[in-house]
């Protein structure tokens, strides 16, 4: 199984970047440092804790996915300009608690699916 350099996600034959990271390169068989429980469960937290403030992304920027870190973080700056600055979402409306609980399992979630991958990557 070939293995993102900079994500350890599972690159299949033929793609040119990785869906995950957006890493350029070849994919190469395991080559991350297998990740602790510590270091999984501080990147679970990192994604869990602030998540709970609108700040999403830190679990992904822990473990070096910096694409989707960037898109978690644009997605709450985005939702903080939308509800404090231009009054686009009423704050604790039906959509604003929609958008946040949404954003907040979906980001949770692919920290736990990156962990297990890594985990699943190094035990090949």
């Amino acid at each position: 199984m070939k293995v993102c350099r900079q994500c350890g996600t599972e690159v299949f034959d033929g793609e040119e970047f990785c869906y995950s990271c957006g890493y350029i390169g070849e994919p190469v068989e395991c080559v991350h440092e297998p990740l602790s429980r510590q270091s999984e469960w501080t990147a679970i937290l990192l994604a869990i804790i602030p998540g709970f403030f609108d700040v999403f992304g830190l679990g992904q920027l822990y473990l070096r996915s910096y694409l989707k870190a960037g898109l978690f973080m644009l997605s709450s700056a985005l939702l903080f300009l939308a509800v404090n600055h231009f009054d686009i979402i009423e704050k604790d409306s039906l959509i604003h608690l929609g958008v946040r609980t949404g954003l907040f399992f979906i980001q949770a979630m692919d920290v736990m699916v990156t962990t297990i991958r890594r985990r699943r990557v190094e035990n090949v």
